[in-house]
């Protein structure tokens, strides 16, 4: 029986596939590394920080109120009451809420990295002090030589 239609070979439509999913492919990757790259410069660019600076009365109340609190971290760690580690955590957050509180910026939340683009070289100093004994499961430090370093920092601040 004869047939005025010719069929096409079956490897004819599969090629169209083939080139279509080779096309999506390579269109993926090149948007994952555009994006990649995109994001990498947007990570780059130097974000403006605003320093603000506490009313002139307020600036010894805030340092007096930071100092208290390092006088009480000292006591507890004499008395034993805290581990070294515990002590290096808290003086951590001491330090980055009085940052805070006379400056404005939310340092509280910043990774040493991010500290060190602030170009506070005290302040920098300070974290990478704490970085061990606070994320060590021990430590050999005492605690004590941190507490007057991060006690002068407070009272030389401005």
């Amino acid at each position: 029986m004869e047939s005025s239609v010719e069929l096409q070979a079956p490897m004819a439509f599969l090629q169209i596939w083939a080139w279509l999913a080779a096309i999506l492919i390579i269109g993926a990757v090149f948007l994952q590394i555009f994006f990649r790259v995109r994001r990498a410069r947007a990570g780059q660019v130097p974000r403006k920080i605003r320093i603000r600076k506490p009313p002139a009365k307020m600036l010894p109340e805030i340092k007096e109120r930071y100092l208290r609190e390092l006088f009480d971290v000292e006591g507890a760690l004499g008395r034993e009451e805290i581990t070294v580690r515990q002590a290096f955590q808290t003086l951590s957050a001491i330090i980055r809420n009085f940052v805070f509180e006379v400056t404005g910026i939310r340092v509280q939340n910043y990774t040493l990295y991010e500290i060190r683009q602030l170009n506070m070289p005290r302040l920098t100093k300070l974290i990478e002090e704490y970085y061990a004994p606070e994320f060590a499961r021990s430590t050999r430090m005492k605690g004590f030589a941190s507490i007057e370093r991060t006690r002068g920092v407070i009272t030389r601040w401005y």
